[in-house]
């Protein structure tokens, strides 16, 4: 994290344990025990498979398309049995838990754009595949005529009606009533090469830094530093012991794997000014923001990640270098 945000040698902003919403905003994917045992599965071993290092996209993917069952009326509708019911905006954390960014940082010279093309594209055709090309998966809005509403999503997975769901950990709290057991689980990793599960926190993060006309930036990042160290003992220790770990999960791998998620966090300069590298905030234009290209990616398109490039790339570079030059 301090090399993503650190430019030329400098940080200019920083992040953690001041904020709630560092830990709150971690994606999550959530297990429902009673639909998983429905579909043969016992429980227990989904926490073995993650720390075998198998719980990779190609497993994910596999295990929602043998998870899908229809009521007997031989319509696909909201009250068949899924695999796999989120938001099409739960695509973004793919971005982190494949391991993918476009921009290198080492924190000492200025960033540069570096895409992989063919990494890139391989997570998106599995990201793709797994979203709206796999018959266990259902992902809500954007198009979708099951689930048009995040109400519908959360009522779907808290009455049993899907065995997995991907969301942030702060919603925990909404599926604490759930009579239900249901533990937590990474975001898969796109494959056996990678060796961390890694979590997104780009959205509804609190980001702190000092202003350039500071009359005592030294006091400012004294302050500062005694905030976060204060709320660490006085905010994210119950936060995190006695809600995310305790009152919000009924089983203890779970809060095992809250340490998992908690501790693979991974943020790099895409995530971090991923609208100011967008053409605008608009909605429009969201396809040009890196950490947003999985959740543009239509339902019946092909995922082409060189087309996106080479549409995209000249105005990444400006504006990379304009996000470098207001900083410094």
């Amino acid at each position: 994290m301090t090399n993503a945000l650190t430019i030329g040698g400098k940080i200019y902003m920083n992040t953690g344990d001041i904020a709630a919403t560092y830990m709150d905003s971690c994606y999550a994917v959530i297990i429902n025990q009673a639909v998983s045992e429905k579909f043969g599965y016992r429980y227990d071993d989904f926490y073995e498979i993650v720390n075998s290092g198998d719980w990779t996209m190609e497993y994910f993917s596999q295990l929602v398309r043998d998870s899908y069952s229809d009521d007997g009326d031989g319509v696909r509708n909201d009250k068949d049995l899924y695999g796999l019911v989120c938001s099409y905006l739960a695509a973004d954390a793919f971005w982190s838990s494949c391991d993918i960014s476009i921009i290198e940082n080492n924190g000492t010279d200025h960033p540069t754009l570096n895409f992989n093309t063919a990494r890139i594209q391989r997570a998106a055709e599995s990201v793709h595949s797994l979203f709206y090309g796999n018959i266990g998966a259902e992902v809500g809005q954007n198009g979708s005529t099951i689930f048009t509403s995040a109400e519908d999503l959360s009522a779907a997975f808290m009455q049993d009606r899907a065995m997995f769901t991907i969301v942030v950990l702060k919603d925990l709290k909404d599926f604490s009533a759930m009579k239900t057991v249901y533990g937590v689980l990474p975001v898969p990793k796109l494959d056996h090469d990678q060796d961390e599960y890694r979590t997104n926190v780009q959205q509804s993060m609190s980001l702190w830094g000092i202003p350039k006309d500071a009359k005592d930036p030294t006091m400012s990042a004294a302050v500062l530093t005694s905030l976060g160290s204060d709320s660490r003992d006085i905010v994210i220790e119950p936060h995190y012991y006695k809600l995310l770990r305790t009152r919000y999960v009924k089983d203890s791998t779970s809060g095992y794997m809250i340490d998992l998620i908690y501790n693979g966090i991974y943020m790099n300069f895409d995530t971090l000014f991923n609208e100011a590298l967008g053409e605008s905030v608009s909605a429009s234009d969201r396809p040009s923001m890196p950490a947003f290209i999985f959740r543009c990616m239509g339902r019946d398109t092909t995922p082409n990640m060189e087309g996106w490039w080479s549409t995209y790339s000249e105005g990444l570079q400006k504006r990379l270098l304009d996000i470098c030059s207001a900083l410094m």
